[in-house]
């Protein structure tokens, strides 16, 4: 079993004596659980240790100071073999793979850190044997558990479960040739499935470009014995010179893939892949190397570093390509951080300290900071060369796209897409004429124009002449959409440029005509939106470039035609009209012409400018006769609306501007009586006999400013009714007021009827306003309508007429003349009430006046005098022979409480049996009185309710 080499031997005799020392030790299990964590969980992938052998190769391959080394995986059901002829093993190096820190320093160029890394495979294996050079090892679980007798042999109080397999080493004979200056490992996999299936995974992200920044190794050879598959990847550079102090190179990778048959390929297939790469050396500066998190990653002696970015070419063209996301991994450290997402279209490449897992950037460390400082340092220069040496190709693989990682928010964004930003600001294209140009004086193009230009109907020359711009398809996917957003898109606006247009109708006016027509034609193809009405040009039958809703479609309507005879000015107008070429018109047909505005020529269009504007009132203008006026009126009702005023035939024969002059109604406004106020009125009788058809007639009446439509208006705000009414009404009230308080009685009747009339038609607007006028009473004379009591034939609330007549002195009451028919009571009542202001009801003094008429005319009808009034505490001294009485009388309106005074009720002790209450009540429509002598006595109080009252007295 073991190797008969004895100084290696001694080797292994020494590492095992030393972690048995520390296992037997307080800390062996820590380290164990320790050791076992960082396989677990420090690599989160499980093939992941593929990439820290192929490090841990180029690394040997440095120490050999050799080229052109071959790095070999074969894979097997239950374990993976893999072999480099690099550097073989020293004692050094089995001693670093036994402890967990490696003495290999990334100042001397190191790539990878064998120790720790090497940790990776125990995530998936139990069992791994070790054969480079003169040794011959392993580290295997099973083994301490299958020889715990070896333990004692050793004098050891160790039980095998104590045993930190994972770094003590196990020395084996070679069962098998190993050819000199080869490293083999061999790794049996703890869960056969498993491990096959993470190691055939890794094996099968194996890319060309993963290997662009390894020096020493350069082919990669890969066979799965289970799938039969056999893949090699080569590599080599061509040295392109230097740029700026920039070294530049390209790569050339060559995948070749077949299945394997009786140990030969079959069905060989083979890709290349093209590479730009850039390199640089950087001098660390000191502040870097001083920071405690270089100085922990081993970096702080570290003097120079070489940066890297590396293009994708196109292997046939060589013209730059993007590296699209998922194509590649971003960021290499030699080898790729799986998790590091860039958001650009190229790799970048330094030695950039990382997390643990080695998956990711540690985008906190100084040092990393400063790395990305100087890439984007790098990019400027790549940046200048690429647009020299690439013009065509090389802004699409400089484009990038906003992500959440965080080494992109806190690395590539604030360095190196700030540089993108700056250098790209306004970067050179090539033109479709090819000469480069800046993307300002550029100008984008997409399907319209295209096709327009391969029919030679525009020309890159046209455009720059009148918009100052170069032309760039939008469908050049070397341009990155960013940047296209950026620079002027060639609108439909632009393509109907009007001087555009011009410039072509004045060269050669067929080719204008053809060249607009396939304008049109494309967006109606490619269901593109019209463009704004500004922009929607035709060209007319005088050659001229117009917009298309100022020219009319040529075709006259046959009730046009017939007019022009009768109005000559018609013809005029129709002359004067754009019409479209004849031939734009046959291309694009009428509903299209529709649509982009053209007009038609319309009755409605002749009637607003020619036929309305004879009618209209014009300073200094004579009017039109009755004849045409009649006509053109009764035309123009139907098609058009008045915008002022018009001139009207009056029923006086006259003609008016329509604003002087009201509409008739013989219902609110009859002209026969409001023709008394000295206004004139519409003759709609003429009007009508050339067209029975009055609501259009009213309505255009309406619109040309005729008074009396409108009855009233809102008057906003907060009043209730929110309306007033219209200014024409107001006049005819105030004219109407006017008449009446200047009137004598003869005229004050009709003049208040007319008023009435008006009120009827304003109900809605009149509001609360009150109308103080004279009115005729009803013994003939003229009063303030405010001071008037309402005549009972007026069915008032309160009827005091009666009693006037029967001697009681009440009123004026308003005349009942005014009303001539029995059926208006109720409306008449309302105006004297709402309007005019007329009292429906007596105030409560007359009330109180009628109670003591009444109560001395019950009184005396009893055969009692009046003697003496309002004396102290009563209101009447009555006399009958001998008996004196006090009298207090109270009257109401209707039934209800009555309270004597405190001096009423003094006089009323003092008197007993003389002192008298009368009660009038329902005052004046049924007036009743009630007599309660000595009232204290018998109610015992000052306050009696009428209950009371006609309980303990009597009536009178």
């Amino acid at each position: 079993m073991f190797s008969v080499r004895h100084g290696a031997d001694n080797i292994f005799e020494e590492i095992q004596r030393e972690w048995f020392d520390i296992a037997v030790s307080r800390v062996g299990s820590t380290l164990d659980n320790l050791l076992g964590l960082v396989s677990e969980l420090l690599f989160i992938e499980p093939g992941q240790f593929l990439w820290e052998f192929l490090q841990n190769a180029e690394d040997a391959g440095l120490e050999l100071g050799r080229h052109g080394r071959t790095f070999e995986v074969t894979l097997y059901g239950d374990k993976v073999v893999i072999e480099h002829d690099s550097k073989p093993f020293t004692e050094e190096d089995v001693r670093n793979l036994c402890f967990t820190i490696s003495s290999k320093k990334p100042s001397r160029g190191y790539k990878g850190y064998i120790g720790l890394g090497f940790k990776s495979v125990f995530k998936i294996s139990d069992h791994v044997e070790v054969y480079s050079g003169d040794y011959s090892f392993m580290f295997s679980e099973k083994w301490w558990r299958e020889n715990e007798d070896y333990l004692r042999r050793k004098g050891l109080e160790l039980r095998r479960m104590e045993v930190l397999w994972r770094v003590v080493p196990i020395p084996i004979r070679r069962e098998q040739h190993i050819p000199p200056g080869k490293t083999r490992f061999v790794i049996y996999f703890k869960d056969p499935r498993e491990g096959y299936e993470a190691v055939a995974k890794a094996l099968d992200e194996l890319r060309p470009h993963l290997f662009l920044f390894l020096e020493y190794v350069n082919r990669v050879v890969v066979e799965d014995k289970v799938r039969s598959i056999r893949k090699s990847i080569e590599w080599s550079f061509e040295d392109v010179g230097e740029f700026d102090g920039v070294k530049i190179e390209k790569v050339r990778v060559n995948v070749a893939e077949g299945k394997m048959k009786d140990n030969v390929v079959e069905n060989l297939k083979t890709t290349v892949s093209k590479f730009l790469l850039f390199r640089k050396e950087v001098e660390v500066p000191r502040d870097i190397k001083e920071d405690p998190v270089t100085q922990r990653a081993k970096r702080g002696d570290v003097v120079k570093r070489e940066i890297a970015v590396a293009f994708a070419l196109d292997p046939r063209t060589e013209d730059l390509t993007p590296v699209e996301e998922g194509q590649f991994w971003g960021v290499y450290s030699f080898m790729p951080l799986h998790e590091a997402s860039t958001g650009l279209k190229f790799l970048i490449q330094g030695d950039f300290i990382v997390q643990p897992g080695r998956r990711q950037v540690n985008y906190e460390a100084k040092w990393n900071h400063w790395l990305f400082q100087e890439v984007a340092r790098l990019i400027k220069h790549v940046i200048k060369y690429l647009a020299e040496k690439y013009t065509g190709s090389y802004l699409a693989v400089l484009d990038y796209k906003e992500v959440e990682d965080p080494v992109y928010v806190r690395l590539i964004k604030p360095y190196v897409v700030r540089v993108l930003e700056e250098e790209l600001a306004d970067p050179e294209v090539v033109c479709v004429k090819g000469h480069k140009v800046r993307l300002s004086q550029a100008m984008i193009y997409g399907d319209i124009t295209a096709e327009l230009m391969r029919e030679g109907l525009l020309d890159e020359d046209e455009v720059l002449k009148i918009h100052g711009k170069h032309l760039i398809p939008y469908n050049d996917d070397r341009i990155p959409r960013r940047l296209k957003d950026r620079a002027k898109t060639m609108s439909l606006e632009d393509l109907l440029n009007r001087r555009l247009l011009e410039n072509k109708a004045k060269s050669d006016l067929g080719k204008a005509l053809e060249y607009l027509r396939k304008t049109y034609e494309l967006i109606r193809r490619h269901n593109h939106p019209l463009p704004p009405e500004e922009y929607r040009l035709v060209i007319t039958r005088g050659g001229a470039i117009k917009r298309a809703k100022d020219t009319y479609i040529a075709k006259i309507p046959d009730e046009v035609s017939r007019l022009m005879e009768r109005f000559p000015e018609i013809r005029e107008y129709i002359d004067r009209l754009d019409f479209v070429h004849d031939e734009l018109a046959r291309y694009l047909g009428t509903d299209y012409l529709k649509q982009l505005g053209v007009k038609e020529v319309v009755f409605t269009d002749v009637c607003r400018e020619v036929l309305l504007p004879r009618i209209y009132v014009k300073e200094g203008a004579t009017p039109p006769n009755k004849e045409e006026l009649l006509l053109i009126t009764t035309i123009c009702k139907y098609y058009v609306i008045p915008e002022r005023p018009v001139w009207v035939l009056t029923l006086g024969g006259h003609v008016r501007p329509s604003n002087e002059v009201y509409y008739p109604d013989p219902r609110y406004l009859p002209p026969e009586r409001f023709g008394k106020l000295g206004i004139e009125f519409v003759d709609l009788r003429e009007y009508l006999k050339q067209d029975p058809v009055e609501d259009k007639l009213r309505a255009f009446f309406e619109l040309a400013g005729v008074k009396g439509l409108k009855r009233c208006e809102y008057y906003g705000g907060y009043s209730d009714p929110p309306l007033a009414p219209h200014p024409d009404y107001k006049e005819l009230v105030a004219k109407l007021l006017d008449l009446i308080n200047n009137s004598g009685k003869d005229e004050n009747v009709e003049y208040i009827r007319m008023l009435k009339q008006l009120y009827e038609v304003l109900k809605p607007c009149w509001g609360k306003q009150i109308l103080r006028v004279k009115v005729l009473s009803d013994q003939g004379q003229l009063v303030d309508s405010t001071e008037c009591l309402l005549h009972d034939e007026y069915a008032a609330e309160e009827k005091w007429t009666k009693w006037r007549d029967q001697g009681f002195e009440v009123g004026p009451f308003v005349s009942p003349s005014y009303n001539d028919d029995p059926r208006n009571v109720a409306s008449w009542r309302d105006f004297f009430v709402r309007v005019l202001g007329v009292k429906d009801k007596a105030p409560s003094e007359t009330v109180e006046r009628f109670a003591l008429w009444f109560a001395e005319k019950k009184l005396k009808e009893r055969g009692y005098e009046v003697y003496a009034r309002e004396g102290k505490g009563y209101d009447l001294l009555v006399k009958r022979g001998d008996e004196v009485v006090y009298v207090e009388v109270k009257g109401r309106s209707r039934e209800g409480e009555v309270e004597l005074t405190e001096k009423e009720v003094k006089t009323a002790h003092n008197y007993g049996d003389r002192y008298w209450l009368v009660v009038v009540y329902n005052i004046p429509n049924d007036p009743k009185a009630y007599l309660v002598k000595n009232p204290i006595s018998h109610l015992g109080k000052i306050s009696f309710s009428a209950e009371d009252i006609k309980k303990r007295g009597e009536q009178l």
